[in-house]
């Protein structure tokens, strides 16, 4: 990637114009500059390129680092996110890739694959079989799983939190790409964000073949990768006439899925008709629910993996506090606050 690119690439990830960027610089670089500058005509000065810098709050290193190539990914999002804040999202991804995959290298630690799925999704019925053998292989058992993010970091999946428009959801890497990663939207509600989670994961580990609804099968996969059925039976039964709100509430404060997921859930198991499912979103409804659920499940879906990785460069001496930092996209003061507190958001 060449230095132009890579100039438009870290603009376009702040979300700037030609015109608002070049208005941060305080007049080092006019807007017309700036646009030669990405188009190639001509290279900036270090000078230039340091106003530039400070103006992103960037590290001069950023424009010089290896950037990372991303060919595909599966984007969960309505048609109201603008094009604009998609590439974003893409190069904020492509940042933290490329700071993570840094990280990895100077504490001299391997990048995890997750092993492919071998099988293929023919049938809705294979997505839950193959949520139920994932559970298996990541030694979940049948319990809910308080942190969805923890478990996927612990299986090297890398995974960042944005703050985005309502209108996305999140993305995820394909299964022929270099590295597993999935993003999501932080500032969606807590159910949300995880059933987002557990979606991401299934558009990246399964291969679903060319007939089946392919969001269908994967919202059956996410749908009982958190809650598998022999649980949901055990809590609510085989066979209902009709779910009370009270039992909903209980489910999701265990499961951590939304009451609309989780009714979707009880149809998809039998345990309700489609009479019945119908009948209960017109309640949940009426009472409000589907605006505004309980917030009751309590958990938290906070990345900690890179941070925990730096902490320990630093701890072992193979990286200094202000490389930590710059690879964790803070500045070094904040960096040594957030080292204090434990707190695992990057602000980038």
């Amino acid at each position: 990637m060449s230095l132009s690119t890579r100039l438009k690439s870290a603009r376009l990830m702040r979300g700037y114009s030609l015109k608002e960027l070049a208005g941060l610089t305080s007049g080092a670089v006019s807007s017309a500059t700036l646009s030669r500058f990405e188009r190639g005509e001509i290279a900036p000065s270090p000078d230039k390129l340091r106003w530039l810098a400070r103006a992103m709050e960037l590290p001069y290193s950023y424009f010089f680092r290896t950037p990372k190539v991303i060919n595909q990914v599966a984007f969960r999002k309505r048609s109201k996110l603008g094009k604009k804040v998609e590439q974003q999202i893409l190069e904020q991804t492509r940042d933290f890739l490329e700071r993570y995959t840094e990280a990895e290298h100077l504490m001299n630690i391997p990048s995890q694959k997750l092993p492919e799925f071998s099988g293929v999704i023919k049938s809705l019925e294979d997505a839950e079989s193959a949520a139920d053998q994932l559970r298996k292989d990541w030694r979940l058992g049948e319990n809910p799983i308080h942190s969805v993010v923890e478990e996927m970091e612990a299986e090297g999946i890398r995974i960042l939190a944005v703050d985005a428009h309502s209108a996305f959801d999140g993305l995820s890497s394909t299964p022929d790409s270099e590295e597993d990663f999935i993003v999501f939207n932080r500032n969606q509600p807590l159910d949300r964000q995880r059933f987002t989670l557990l979606h991401e994961l299934g558009h990246h580990y399964l291969k679903i073949a060319p007939k089946l609804d392919q969001e269908r099968a994967v919202n059956r996969f996410s749908g009982a990768f958190a809650v598998p059925a022999s649980m949901m039976r055990e809590r609510i039964g085989s066979h209902r006439k009709q779910l009370h709100p009270v039992e909903l509430i209980g489910l999701k404060k265990d499961f951590g899925l939304s009451i609309a997921a989780l009714l979707y859930r009880a149809k998809d198991l039998g345990i309700i008709t489609e009479y019945a499912h119908r009948n209960a979103m017109v309640t949940i409804s009426q009472i409000g629910w589907r605006k505004n659920e309980p917030e009751v499940f309590i958990g938290e879906e906070k990345p900690s993996r890179l941070l925990e990785l730096l902490g320990r460069g630093i701890a072992e001496e193979c990286i200094s506090q202000s490389k930590a930092a710059e690879l964790y996209g803070m500045k070094l003061g904040d960096f040594r606050d957030v080292l204090l507190q434990g707190e695992k958001y990057s602000s980038n």
